[in-house]
C-alpha cells in the first residue's frame, strides 16, 4: 500500500466519524428539548407558537388596565349575555382583589 492510499483511509474515516458525532449531537440535543417539552406539558410541535401566545398575552407585554376599564368591561359582557350574573360577580370580585 502507498503512503497516499492509507492517508485518505484515515482521513475519510475521521470525516465519517466526524460527521457521525456531529449528527448523534444533534439528535441528542432534539430528543432532549423533546422530553423537556412534554415534562412541562407542552407540545415540541407548537412550541414557538406557544411561546409567542404566551408573551403577545402575558401583562408584562400589555400594560395594565385600569380598574375603571376592567369593571366595565365587566360590566359589558354581562349586558350583552356573554356572562351571567354569578360569574360577573366573580369578575368583579377578582378584579377588586387584584388591587
Amino acid at each position: 500500500m502507498s503512503g497516499f492510499s492509507i492517508t485518505y483511509t484515515v482521513f475519510t474515516l475521521l470525516g465519517i466519524l466526524f460527521l457521525a458525532a456531529v449528527l448523534g449531537g444533534c439528535v441528542w440535543v432534539i430528543a432532549r428539548n423533546f422530553r423537556e417539552a412534554r415534562r412541562h406539558g407542552l407540545d415540541p410541535f407548537t412550541l414557538q407558537t406557544t411561546a409567542y401566545s404566551r408573551v403577545l398575552t402575558s401583562r408584562l407585554v400589555e400594560p395594565p388596565r385600569s380598574l375603571e376599564d376592567r369593571l366595565a368591561q365587566i360590566d359589558d359582557l354581562h349586558a350583552r349575555g356573554v356572562i351571567d350574573d354569578e360569574e360577573r360577580r366573580a369578575a368583579r370580585a377578582s378584579a377588586l382583589a387584584d388591587l
